[in-house]
């Protein structure tokens, strides 16, 4: 019994149909590979242009993923630093529906450590509707049921602060992501940890945009905190 022909023209049909269809995907990958490529460059290359490590040592996350680095600062407050930059698949076409869904964007996480604070306590400010970075506060072992909890008023959005009242460091932590909004970013956390001598930083930089002011933020953060100049502001309660 032979194939039906309406059934060979269907398959014939569906053949064509792919193949048109991956016309303009193949089109789109290259295109947007090349972008990507890019920026992940430039993203490496602004976060050396404010550092300016002594060292530094990457490891890439696969192909247009991102990647981790390490720097060596040893230069005034700052011993060492981390990042992590993922940016979302934008070259493979038909995942496209997925990432604009889901609302996936860039992702920025900066760390540095400090020689020591002149401030005291432990503040974290984190976006409640970002459950990757509420998760990263569990990740990172910090035990919100010993801190107070409050909320800052950022961006016109409202986000929790978990803290241990005193000290200087919620006043940073909401002074510094402050500026990072001003700078065009969406902050995801933001954590003074002056026991830790820590300052952390998760946040989606402005699409396309340099992230050298965004990482200079986070060293006059750090100097700040070093010298104990954080100022009160408003916007929080708890």
């Amino acid at each position: 019994m032979g194939i039906p022909e309406w059934l060979r023209g269907a398959a014939a049909a569906a053949v064509v149909l792919v193949a048109l269809a991956s016309f303009p995907a193949v089109i789109w990958f290259f295109h947007f590979r090349r972008r990507m490529i890019r920026r992940i460059a430039w993203v490496a290359r602004d976060l050396e242009e404010a550092l300016r490590p002594r060292d530094k040592r990457y490891w890439y996350l696969g192909y247009l993923v991102g990647f981790r680095a390490r720097y060596w600062v040893n230069r005034g407050p700052v011993t060492t630093a981390a990042a992590l930059y993922i940016i979302p698949p934008y070259h493979v076409f038909f995942y496209l529906p997925v990432v604009i869904l889901a609302r996936r964007r860039e992702r920025l996480d900066l760390a540095v450590a400090l020689r020591s604070t002149g401030i005291g306590g432990e503040a974290h400010i984190v976006d409640p509707s970002d459950r990757g970075a509420v998760g990263s506060l569990r990740a990172d072992g910090v035990d919100t049921s010993r801190l107070r909890r409050g909320s800052v008023a950022l961006g016109g959005r409202v986000l929790e602060a978990y803290h241990t009242g005193g000290g200087g460091a919620l006043e940073e932590a909401r002074r510094l992501a402050g500026e990072l909004e001003g700078l065009g970013a969406r902050v995801r956390r933001v954590t003074v940890d002056a026991g830790r001598a820590r300052i952390y930083v998760s946040l989606t930089p402005p699409q396309g945009g340099p992230v050298a002011p965004l990482a200079e933020a986070v060293l006059r953060a750090a100097a700040r905190a070093a010298r104990g100049a954080a100022e009160p502001g408003g916007g929080a309660a708890g």
